[in-house]
């Protein structure tokens, strides 16, 4: 059975991916995905929104910065620090998955939807292959 003591850990890079507890995220398309492996569930997430997420923790980081000092002993100081240091790194981590996403273009931006569209290919394709296809031509006329 695994261990199910809550410890403090940075986030892991594997790849392109950010793994954090039993989160993975990362961008793609100019969006966030987020991986919950606790509950099986999947979310994607605007950057905006991924940036409103992480400004919460950067606020949790101060105030964990001003319980830090007001500690009464040692362990309480140790495990008040690895918190943050863990927090800090999940901030770091999310602010990456951001820049990366930002460079792929963010797809909510009217500008960024233009130019993808100004892009994409105005004639459509037609595939007419396969056997037993017949269009019809000639068939009336006996040819």
């Amino acid at each position: 059975m695994p261990d199910k003591t809550f410890r403090f850990k940075r986030p892991r890079k594997i790849g392109k991916r950010y793994q954090y507890q039993d989160l993975t995220f990362w961008a793609k398309n100019g969006f966030i995905y987020v991986e919950d492996r606790a509950d099986n569930s999947f979310h994607t997430i605007s950057r905006r929104d991924w940036l409103v997420r992480a400004n919460a923790f950067v606020k949790e980081i101060s105030k964990i910065g001003g319980i830090t000092s007001n500690a009464d002993n040692v362990f309480q100081k140790q495990t008040f620090l690895a918190e943050r240091e863990a927090l800090q790194g999940l901030v770091d981590a999310m602010i990456d998955v951001a820049r990366r996403a930002k460079r792929q273009g963010d797809p909510t931006n009217p500008k960024v939807l233009s130019e993808v569209l100004r892009h994409t290919s105005k004639h459509a394709h037609v595939f007419m292959g396969g056997h037993g296809i017949s269009s019809g031509i000639g068939v009336a006329n006996g040819a």
